[in-house]
């Protein structure tokens, strides 16, 4: 169910923003499989496409996904970011910096729905 995808990824972003026991390159593996996932879906919304970039196809669940989901996804990605920024920083290479680019500026603008409070 969509509330409980909604909750499950909120649970994830607190739990990895907080757990200061969680390895900075646990965190970062974890955000790039976030982001993957949040473009995948993101794509399979888009009528350009129904294949994602790994191949797997959404086309089924597409029209269930909503948009939601992925907005949810984008912005745990960044409450993580404001709590563990400065760790992962420090590790050799960043790979999620593009692809999460990717999201924040895909086309159907997923951090549309954030409150303006939280934006600001």
């Amino acid at each position: 169910a969509p509330t409980t995808r909604l909750a499950a990824t909120a649970y994830l972003a607190s739990f990895l923003a907080r757990a200061s026991f969680v390895a900075p390159h646990t965190v970062a593996q974890t955000l790039q499989n976030l982001i993957s996932v949040c473009l995948d879906l993101l794509k399979a919304n888009s009528p350009a496409s129904s294949k994602t970039s790994s191949g797997f196809s959404y086309a089924a669940a597409a029209s269930s996904v909503s948009s939601d989901i992925p907005c949810s996804i984008c912005q745990a990605v960044l409450y993580v970011l404001c709590y563990r920024l400065r760790q992962l920083r420090s590790l050799p290479s960043h790979t999620f910096k593009s692809s999460l680019a990717a999201v924040i500026h895909h086309p159907s603008k997923p951090l549309t729905r954030c409150l303006p409070s939280v934006a600001t």
